[in-house]
């Protein structure tokens, strides 16, 4: 059975995985080269990615987090405070890249969204997605040189 990924108001299929995961982020695209991918991390420390486009890899790879990982960028979550930050941190603004930042744990279940513009979101929130990013060595799948549309993001896809 596939699990069905919302993607700027088309449905993409994912291969399913036991559960929902502990992790989502999830990018969207833009007129120019912005990537466009879903990461996802289940309570066991599988991971799943899925490239869409502009990405070094387009399709599904799995890879697995060790538990302390895994539990690490759980905490940073609990330290970032993220179940107090607002739903979305958006304006009126076109062709502006956006992501999606889901952390559940237990029955709780808490999704952040924003757009990639300077001073729009804050930097805790940006920093627990390139935290995302960096635990399962994204640059393997988004490659090196894929950068993000707001150079002052502190993500910078470095």
């Amino acid at each position: 059975m596939a699990r069905r990924l919302p993607s700027e108001g088309r449905e993409r299929d994912c291969p399913a995985a036991p559960g929902d995961p502990v992790i989502l982020l999830r990018t969207t695209p833009c007129f120019g080269t912005c990537p466009e991918f879903t990461l996802l991390i289940y309570e066991d420390g599988e991971v799943r990615y899925v490239g869409f486009r502009n990405t070094a890899i387009i399709g599904v790879r799995q890879d697995w987090l060790d538990r302390g990982a895994l539990q690490r960028l759980i905490q940073s979550f609990e330290d970032a405070g993220f179940d107090a930050l607002e739903d979305e941190y958006e304006r009126a603004a076109s062709d502006v890249p956006r992501s999606g930042l889901t952390f559940r744990q237990g029955t709780r279940t808490k999704t952040v969204s924003r757009m990639h513009l300077e001073g729009i979101a804050p930097a805790k929130l940006v920093a627990l997605e390139r935290s995302v990013e960096d635990a399962v060595r994204r640059e393997r799948w988004l490659g090196p040189e894929v950068r993000s549309n707001d150079d002052s993001d502190v993500r910078g896809w470095r």
